[in-house]
């Protein structure tokens, strides 16, 4: 709050204070300080994800999505941008375009933990495929041997759901 009293004109502040607003619970708060942000730089498509972010918290899936959709039609081979948007599906209750776009962003960075923990998650929370959960959860741990402490996270996953069978 202090750098943007001292810089209001500032982007990158108001879109800091935006996100902090954001995980403190403060949606009216962040909209406001991310919009000021987007209307300061509108060319920094990063503040427009964090925005995306944020109507997602509150739940305003559709305007999470045109966000989105927008920044896919400047950058179809974004993997981040299909992994985002295949959250914003899965919350709404859209498995089958989350699952979609989950693929969509496992072809494009297929060595990101994120993209298989959340294709097990829907799978097995979702839609109760416990098989295809342990597909993903496994295919994770395989693709990003690196991340010790995620496969650890996945290996938990995997050991509930064979208890479950």
């Amino acid at each position: 709050e202090k750098a943007v009293q001292l810089l209001p004109y500032d982007y990158s502040s108001r879109n800091n204070l935006g996100i902090v607003y954001g995980r403190h619970n403060e949606p009216e708060k962040a909209l406001k300080e991310l919009t000021t942000a987007i209307l300061l730089r509108p060319d920094d498509d990063s503040m427009k994800i964090n925005l995306s972010v944020h109507y997602l918290k509150v739940k305003e899936h559709k305007k999470a999505e045109e966000i989105l959709k927008y920044l896919l039609s400047k950058n179809p081979r974004d993997a981040r941008l299909h992994y985002r948007l295949g959250l914003i599906y899965d919350d709404a209750g859209k498995y089958e375009e989350a699952i979609s776009e989950l693929l969509r962003s496992m072809e494009l960075a297929p060595d990101v933990i994120d993209i298989y923990e959340a294709l097990g998650n829907i799978f097995a929370s979702r839609l109760k495929d416990l098989e295809k959960a342990e597909y993903y959860y496994v295919k994770g741990i395989e693709a990003a041997p690196q991340s010790k402490s995620r496969i650890e996270d996945l290996r938990w996953m995997i050991q509930d759901l064979e208890a479950h069978r």
